[in-house]
């Protein structure tokens, strides 16, 4: 049950990264066509920044939950490559655990940043976008990451009991 509930959550992880690699591309494209614009021809797209910082937002915290995924993440091996199995295993559960706070902070203080914006009826100063829009991507890269954390431990943890369990 719990590896068919963590296929389906990557699979859903990777058509969000999907969608934040498409706005970055077209954040790009936006970005060129304004500066080759009004270069040539003085005419400028109206609220471009707002546009490709809305587009930057979703790319990148599309990207977050994918690194986890996908094992993608900085790491030293320097180090991590003459620990023993034992050390490798308390070191990836403090990772797990560092990061399972990281990014559930990030989903809480980013829906009450949200929230707040939502009840000021905040908007930006070109376009008049609900500044809303900005944490929707935030809550949404990190809640996806929390749900891809805790799916992931509750296997280790499972795996871990198993073999414990076995081995007696």
């Amino acid at each position: 049950m719990l590896d068919k509930a963590f296929s389906l959550l990557e699979s859903l992880i990777q058509r969000f990264a999907w969608g934040g690699m498409l706005l970055l591309v077209f954040a790009v494209v936006v970005t060129f066509i304004d500066v080759v614009s009004r270069k040539t021809t003085g005419w400028s797209i109206k609220g471009v920044v707002e546009i490709v910082q809305l587009a930057v937002m979703c790319a990148a915290f599309s990207a977050i939950p994918f690194a986890f995924s996908a094992h993608k993440h900085v790491s030293v091996d320097v180090f991590a490559e003459r620990f023993s199995v034992k050390v490798k295993a308390v070191t990836e559960a403090l990772s797990l655990i560092c990061s399972l706070t990281l990014m559930s902070s990030i989903a809480y203080f980013g829906t009450q940043q949200g929230l707040l914006e939502w009840s000021y009826n905040d908007t930006t100063m070109t376009l008049g976008l609900s500044k809303v829009y900005y944490w929707i991507p935030l809550v949404t890269g990190s809640g996806l990451s929390v749900a891809w954390l805790l799916l992931y431990i509750s296997i280790r943890l499972n795996s871990a009991y198993i073999f414990l369990k076995n081995s007696q």
